[in-house]
């Protein structure tokens, strides 16, 4: 494990976020043979569930609890070496707690973690990756997941139509509820990268990232960072 470089994303939500992180790796992985980066790096991904309030210290904590049982899991002694800590984080949660996002940001890179948002929240990005950043600005934050969900109901048209699709071959509809179904999440996004992936990563591309604007998202950073790691050069 000693030449191993572990990168750890945490994750407000246990369900959407994860499950749009794993779908991506398999679908990356599937474009390209072993390279000697994916060799050397593990990425894990964990789930903090919200509950710290965005409390930094808490939110440092459990992390550091979360990684301390990895390392028990690996039987690793001391500290792990060339680590690089993410966090994905909605905006429109950090305004409900009253929290500070620029204060929030510094605080998080003093204890080493990259700092990634989306305003107001990962269901734009996920609107965004269906049509195009500018498109997905007009939509009301209320009407997302309809819209989300016409996409989807087009896309499933299309592939009836011009590919003869089954209903067992459809996308199910985007939720946001982890309650619902991680499973759904998993299916969404897994379906959605193997039959749209042509389409929806240069709509991630193109994604501006420009927090002057009332609506924007990172998370094409976290993409940027898992295509250096799963696609040969």
């Amino acid at each position: 494990m000693e030449d191993i470089k572990f990168v750890f994303i945490f994750t407000e939500g246990e369900c959407s976020e994860p499950a749009f992180l794993g779908e991506l790796e398999s679908y990356l992985r599937r474009q390209s043979p072993v390279t000697e980066v994916r060799s050397k790096v593990e990425v894990v991904r964990f789930p903090l569930g919200g509950n710290q309030g965005y409390n930094v210290n808490a939110i440092d904590s459990s992390a550091g609890a979360m990684i301390n049982g990895l390392k028990e899991e690996l039987e690793i002694n001391g500290d792990i070496s060339y680590c690089e800590k993410w966090i994905i984080c909605d905006y429109d949660e950090m305004n409900r707690y009253g929290t500070d996002v620029k204060n929030f940001r510094e605080a998080m890179h003093l204890r080493g973690y990259e700092v990634v948002i989306s305003k107001p929240n990962f269901e734009f990005f996920v609107l965004a990756c269906l049509i195009t950043e500018q498109e997905a600005a007009k939509v009301r934050p209320c009407d997302y997941l309809v819209r989300i969900n016409e996409e989807i109901d087009a896309i499933n048209r299309k592939n009836a139509i011009d590919f003869g699709f089954t209903d067992a071959m459809q996308i199910p509809h985007y939720s946001h509820n982890g309650h619902k179904s991680k499973h759904q999440a998993q299916q969404f996004f897994g379906m959605l990268f193997e039959y749209e992936g042509k389409n929806v990563m240069p709509n991630i591309h193109n994604l501006a990232s420009d927090l002057k604007k009332d609506k924007y998202t990172q998370i094409q950073s976290v993409v940027k960072l898992y295509e250096d790691i799963f696609i040969a050069s």
